[in-house]
């Protein structure tokens, strides 16, 4: 689905009032172009195509939410790695991007509740 594809775009929503904690991340890819939504909560990993339309509103109506661009200005990468791990003993919930220049970003869930905070993480 989404290895060997260019990632044009990677955005975080946070929530200021949660002291700045992930909701929600936003992949744009290309060939063809679309946009994925992804998060993890209650020990699993999510992984949805949306429509433009509904992400671009999503990404620009919501006052209470922060967008936060990542990986500005290193963008286009390939995506060559993208694994999905589920919550285990001692294990949070997260998803993981190998990119083409060597790096990588994870988005971890930080508990196995609903709406436990999320991090993104990305190594250089």
């Amino acid at each position: 689905m989404a290895i060997g594809r260019p990632l044009l775009r990677l955005c975080a929503l946070v929530d200021p009032g949660r002291g700045g904690a992930v909701c929600l991340v936003f992949a744009r890819l290309d060939h063809p172009a679309e946009w994925h939504r992804l998060f993890v909560d209650v020990g699993l990993a999510f992984w949805e195509t949306w429509p433009d339309e509904a992400i671009d509103a999503e990404l620009e109506d919501d006052d209470a939410l922060a967008r936060v661009e990542l990986l500005e200005g290193r963008l286009p990468l390939t995506i060559v790695g993208a694994r999905a791990f589920e919550a285990a003993p001692g294990r949070a919930s997260r998803i993981v991007l190998s990119l083409g220049d060597g790096s990588s970003v994870e988005l971890r869930c930080d508990g196995d509740e609903v709406d436990a905070p999320m991090r993104v993480i990305v190594d250089r």
